[in-house]
């Protein structure tokens, strides 16, 4: 299992996570322990500049796991969002394919899905902008015109086998400073959450195998304390928890008829 996730609560917000490691478990836990730790007092130096707290502590997890040259060959995506309990506005910090979104109810029946991950691949503009830096264009549109819309498929030759383009570590594949590859730069957004939002964080091991359609209606069709016993007695009467599990079960079924990968999955009900 190469996933790590935490949820932890502050004094003035909800921090939580999801990490996504490649070539090893050590970054993604890592980098998991060290986020919950750091980020409190990032958060206060920054005087509550949610956005620079987010930089700081990336950036100091990366040159940490930089600075340890047993695990240059590994890596972690990563997806943290911060809950003001104030303002219950959202902050979310996303590097590769692990993403966040909220599950709000839309109509009578309806659930809609608001993204708030700016996922960026090796198919996005300034991302393959590195890779033509480096190889040139005409040798990169080449080869994205053979493999097609998956930017995953570039792994295999122009990324040196890493499918994300922003990551954690992988030192081994971050290049010279003149010509990066893999970078930690965040994607950060802010969003505004409502009584009855679900939000729900998870690995590409959710996204990449259930549909956004089926994923909202999973949501949309939740136990709300209706939950019987034996759910009650294995999941503690959490519903959130218990909709985490059924999301990761409605991957792992499609996986059992395809490929295999990790499933995290965090999921939490705005009271």
């Amino acid at each position: 299992m190469e996933d790590a996730h935490f949820y932890k609560e502050m004094e003035k917000g909800t921090l939580t996570g999801v990490f996504d490691g490649h070539g090893g478990s050590k970054v993604s836990a890592y980098a998991s322990a060290e986020f919950q730790k750091r980020f409190p007092k990032a958060l206060k130096e920054a005087n509550g500049n949610v956005h620079q707290a987010f930089g700081k502590v990336i950036d100091q997890i990366h040159q940490n796991v930089a600075n340890y040259s047993a695990w240059n060959h590994e890596g972690s995506t990563a997806v943290v969002c911060y809950i003001d309990k104030e303002t219950h506005q959202i902050y979310t910090a996303t590097l590769g394919d692990s993403e966040a979104n909220i599950y709000r109810k839309s109509g009578q029946d309806g659930i809609t899905s608001i993204p708030l991950s700016c996922v960026r691949d090796w198919l996005s503009p300034k991302d393959l902008n590195r890779l033509i830096s480096i190889y040139g264009k005409k040798t990169v549109m080449s080869f994205v015109k053979k493999v097609g819309s998956q930017a995953k498929h570039i792994r295999s030759q122009l990324a040196y086998g890493v499918n994300v383009a922003r990551a954690i570590g992988d030192v081994e594949n971050t290049g010279e400073p003149g010509q990066p590859r893999v970078i930690h730069k965040p994607k950060i957004t802010v969003n505004q959450l409502r009584q009855g939002d679900v939000l729900i964080l998870a690995c590409d091991g959710l996204k990449d195998f259930v549909p956004e359609q089926e994923i909202a209606k999973i949501v949309a069709n939740r136990p709300s304390q209706s939950l019987n016993f034996f759910q009650k007695f294995f999941y503690g009467q959490q519903e959130p928890k218990f909709l985490a599990r059924q999301l990761v079960d409605a991957a792992l079924k499609e996986m059992d008829r395809r490929l295999n990968d990790n499933v995290t999955v965090v999921a939490i009900e705005v009271a």
